[in-house]
């Protein structure tokens, strides 16, 4: 640990000792502090890749417009898709791989379906 501080008062030498209950308290407060506040920045991130997934993709309903930037159902659907399997722990690559793969079999679903 580190030495006690030592304070000069007029040209004399004083040590003072620190109780360990006062350097601790703020410690054991801060770190209380950034683990309540992780869920929060978590989230963010989470947003973040949500968004950052969507702005990539074409929306299939809408002309000229990305997933993240749409507002049809689809759309919706699409981002809440993504973030349910960000949540499960699929990667960025796996989660685009599944959802340009399901947007390149759509036209041959339609039609077999009599669309």
């Amino acid at each position: 640990m580190f030495p006690p501080p030592v304070f000069e008062f007029a040209g004399q030498e004083a040590s003072r000792v620190v109780p360990k209950h006062q350097v601790m308290l703020p410690v054991i407060l801060g770190l209380v502090a950034a683990l309540l506040a992780a869920p929060v920045a978590a989230a963010a991130t989470l947003e973040d890749q949500v968004d950052a997934i969507a702005r990539e993709l074409m929306c299939p309903v809408c002309a000229g417009q990305t997933v993240a930037e749409s507002s049809s159902t689809l759309a919706v659907q699409m981002r809440a898709e993504i973030r349910r399997r960000l949540l499960a722990g699929q990667t960025r690559e796996q989660l685009t791989d599944a959802v340009r793969d399901y947007l390149r079999a759509l036209p041959e679903r339609l039609v077999r379906s009599g669309f």
